[in-house]
């Protein structure tokens, strides 16, 4: 059996996220999830979630972006 195509139409939020964040990642590499979803929602008006946010950078090409370690963080 060949599978069956999902119904409905493409996500266009999605679509769109994955033109925008490559590019806002290079110029805002030191932001927060929440930072990111804040300055998707200002460009285009949608809100997105930062689980959403994190999932398109986690389905980048070359295995997402790479964490940034902070010198003399707390965080782990």
């Amino acid at each position: 059996m060949e599978p069956r195509a999902i119904p409905g139409r493409p996500p266009r939020k999605a679509r769109v996220l994955k033109g925008w964040l490559p590019h806002h990642l290079e110029a805002n590499d030191d932001l927060t999830l929440e930072e990111h979803s804040e300055a998707f929602e200002e460009e285009f008006g949608q809100r997105v979630s930062t689980a959403t946010i994190g999932r398109a950078i986690a389905n980048l090409p070359d295995d997402g972006w790479p964490i940034k370690k902070v010198k003399d963080s707390h965080r782990a």
